[in-house]
């Protein structure tokens, strides 16, 4: 039973076999295909010719049960060695690595069978405590371990040889199993039985004896090692049985060359590439600071990677410009946008470190979801009317012969809009209804986000929006004082209830916060605004065909005053309205600029159309600009820069594929703008009152067409581009309330016009409610909850057949 010159024959043979593996893992490739396959093939056969030799070299019948296992191991083991090898590619190819050291991250894997700590590992096998103990107490446990298993195997060795007659091949067990006798039948359950322990018992004294060694003499550490096989206290299936109780051999024996040779075909994911600017380490950053958004449109538009790295100085920023690997990032659960929220908050709202505590809490998460319900259902349609009636007032403030001279239909429009918005937010209590000043502060503080952001002095840097944000605040303290807040719009109320939650009660530290939703309900609604109405009323055809589907809509009642009064019903918009719903989709294609920023969580792994990995690495931030998408002739045609609402009409049942996927005016995934639909309901909305109400033209005398502007590039942090030669009205005096003549532009942006409301045209509007109800399965529903998708499924399925209903 103790070693002889045949063993040490073995064992001499089997280290130079092992050497050999080692050297092929370490002069291959993950290129090298052919090399690797070549390697495993060659490996097998010497390995098996080995195997032959030896046993019939073997005398001894415990040395001939020993190493053929031993030699077993090694051969199916050889492809899975090479391809766990590269678990840590990146150790053995980097150039610092000696090949002693590749080697002696290499050699413990020949015992790590179960491939735990790789991606290859056996996932009902999870590191124990035991696998952390220290070396002593690993040596210990294994030597006592692999000893038992040896005098168990050793006793079974021993034991009698069974009866000839029961295991002759005459027997045709596989075939005549009514053949067999009781003997038959006993003999072969002990024989399975003897086989499957025998086999176990011999793998835990090659695994363990190989552990002990490469442990002790330092190759490796105990975690390294983890035991052969799993705990059967955690079996529940028949698959997890198989796990635990057979060996990783079997499963290499099967799919190890096949693994290696589909992993090695497969690509790899990497870092997207690097897209170094012309001026060195600064050259993106000026690109960022001189052009904004329009800097990743550039380099979008010039490359035709699905997505690239930018290097800023000592760091980096990811970019991605493929439409459906957007989709999959704004859907990716480890990117998200809360930590760059959470970054810039306290520079531009100037709130305190008591409230930033409370937004690294989760605040932000908690208003997103209690603002999201506000803008649905009833309490949409609450907002809408609210929206649309001051809008109507603008309009109904005009009369025919008096035509309103517009020097800028854009700012004229941004005055009605901040308004508007900031009824919709504070009621009755709106401070912004007779305070021009703070109309006016709205858009200065517009104009100044990235000062405020990234000033370290903002009240010395940035002075200007700095004062117009503690002028904004200071008036809308009152409307959060504990007395006054039960008077707020709901949206409002159950915003200011959810940060109070977070033990900010100050009225002035809620106003903090608050000014953000009024800012982002106006930054981009005056811009969607100008360009839909510019684009309609300079097309006289298109304007037109739009009068005429907007007609129906139209309910007119005298009113007291013996003037004709004209209702539209909020419900009946989109769905009649499908041109006018295809204007605003194309202008949201055209001007809509979004940039969405994420910050990725933990390394995450995505995959293009093309079928390309890209790698992106924890920490850095991706920015996805939507205008190249929205851009593309790919997806859109060679006229894709240019006004065509027919491309959406039918949407999104006629649309392609990448066109469904290029179209993201809203965001996407979790960060889904939860204001989309107030914010379309009020756009279109006003601009049918218009269509309805109004002719929209040159100034008299002007000799010029009524032209849509040239736009610019959108800045960080606002979604629609603006036209070419806005500015802000910082200094421009006192802005005017809806419906009086405008003020002057310094750079007479935004388009000069006249707007006129002749006889005939529709008078005094006013915007009410309407549910409708379907003829066929008698259900009433909102039609607003309808293009939300939350109808029961017995009024969708019906094919929604609606009438009217006026309440």
């Amino acid at each position: 039973m103790w070693p002889n010159g045949e063993s040490v024959v073995l064992v001499a043979l089997q280290t130079a076999i092992t050497a050999t593996f080692v050297a092929a893992i370490l002069s291959t490739t993950r290129g090298q295909t052919t090399a690797r396959v070549a390697a495993v093939t060659v490996l097998a056969a010497l390995s098996l010719g080995l195997h032959s030799t030896w046993l019939r070299l073997l005398t001894n019948p415990h040395w001939r049960a020993i190493a053929a296992p031993l030699v077993w191991i090694q051969l199916l083991s050889a492809s899975e060695l090479i391809l766990a090898a590269r678990a840590s590619e990146s150790d053995f190819r980097a150039p610092s690595v000696s090949r002693r050291s590749r080697a002696r991250l290499v050699v413990p894997m020949l015992w790590n069978l179960r491939r735990v700590g790789t991606s290859w590992a056996v996932k009902n096998t999870p590191a124990g405590p035991r696998q952390q103990s220290s070396r002593a107490g690993f040596v210990l446990r294994r030597a006592a371990a692999a000893i038992l298993a040896y005098l168990l195997l050793d006793a079974m060795v021993s034991a009698p040889a069974p009866d000839v007659a029961l295991v002759s091949v005459q027997k045709q067990t596989l075939w005549e199993l009514r053949a067999l006798t009781r003997e038959d039948w006993v003999m072969r359950t002990i024989a399975t039985a003897s086989f499957w322990v025998s086999v176990a018992l011999l793998l835990v004294v090659i695994s363990y004896g190989g552990a002990l060694v490469s442990v002790i003499c330092g190759r490796c550490s105990a975690s390294d090692c983890p035991p052969l096989f799993g705990s059967f206290a955690r079996v529940t299936s028949i698959r997890q049985f198989w796990g635990a109780a057979w060996h990783q051999c079997l499963r290499a024996a099967l799919t190890g060359h096949a693994d290696l040779v589909t992993d090695s075909r497969q690509p790899k994911a990497r870092e997207p590439p690097s897209l170094p600017h012309g001026v060195p380490f600064i050259g993106h950053l000026i690109g960022i600071i001189t052009k904004q958004v329009g800097h990743f449109h550039d380099v979008g538009k010039n490359t035709v990677i699905s997505a690239a790295t930018l290097p800023v100085l000592n760091g980096k920023m990811y970019a991605i410009f493929e439409p459906a690997l957007t989709q999959q990032a704004l859907r990716s659960p480890s990117l998200s946008f809360e930590p760059l929220m959470i970054q810039h908050a306290q520079g531009l709202l100037g709130v305190d470190e008591k409230t930033m505590a409370a937004v690294r809490s989760g605040l932000l998460g908690d208003l997103l979801r209690a603002t999201t319900p506000a803008f649905a259902g009833e309490q949409l349609e609450r907002h809408n009317l609210t929206a649309l009636n001051r809008y109507a007032e603008a309009i109904n403030s005009t009369q025919p012969g008096q035509p309103l001279e517009l020097s800028s239909l854009y700012l004229w429009l941004q005055t009605v809009v901040t308004v508007a918005s900031a009824e919709t937010l504070y009621g009755d209590m709106n401070p912004l209804k007779t305070g021009s000043t703070l109309v006016n502060d709205v858009w200065t503080l517009e104009g100044g986000v990235q000062q405020l952001t990234f000033s370290v002095l903002p009240s010395i840097t940035a002075r200007a929006p700095y004062v117009a944000r503690e002028r904004l605040v200071e008036a809308l303290s009152p409307l959060f004082d504990p007395a006054a807040v039960d008077s707020l719009p709901d949206v409002s109320r159950c915003r200011a209830e959810v940060i109070r939650t977070y033990g900010i009660t100050s009225p002035q530290d809620i106003a903090r916060c608050e000014l953000a939703l009024l800012h982002v309900a106006t930054v981009n609604t005056a811009p969607i605004l100008f360009w839909l109405i510019i684009n309609i009323f300079s097309q006289q055809d298109l304007l037109k065909a739009l009068r005429s589907e907007c007609l129906p809509l139209m309910a007119r009642e005298p009113s007291s005053s013996q003037e004709e009064e004209v209702t539209i019903a909020i419900g009946s918009l989109q769905r009649s309205c499908p041109l006018l719903k295809a204007c605003f989709q194309e202008c949201l294609r055209i001007y809509g600029q979004p940039l969405h920023s994420r910050r990725v969580l933990s390394d995450t792994v995505l995959t293009d159309t093309r079928g390309e990995q890209y790698l992106f690495k924890k920490g850095v931030d991706v920015m996805m600009p939507s205008g190249v998408s929205h851009t593309m002739p790919d997806v859109w045609g060679s006229n894709a820069g240019d006004f065509d609402a027919s491309r959406f009409m039918n949407w999104p049942d006629n649309a392609s594929r990448e066109q469904r996927a290029a179209y993201m005016p809203f965001g996407g995934g979790k960060h889904l703008c939860p204001g989309r639909n107030f914010a379309t309901a009020e756009i279109l909305g006003f601009v049918a009152a218009l269509i309805l109400g109004t002719d929209i033209e040159a100034p008299e005398g002007t000799g010029n067409e009524l032209t849509v502007p040239q736009s610019i590039s959108a800045v960080l942090g606002q979604a629609i581009s603006k036209p070419r030669g806005y500015a802000n009205r910082e200094g421009l005096g006192a802005v005017p309330e809806p419906g009086t003549p405008a003020y002057l532009c310094h750079e007479n942006c935004g388009t000069s016009i006249t707007l006129s409301r002749e006889a005939g045209y529709c008078q005094n509007f006013q915007w009410i409610a309407r549910y409708d109800a379907c003829l066929q399965c008698a259900n009433s529903f909102n039609i607003w909850q309808y293009y939300g998708n939350s109808i029961t499924a017995a009024a969708a399925a019906c094919g929604f057949t609606a009438v009217p209903v006026k309440l």
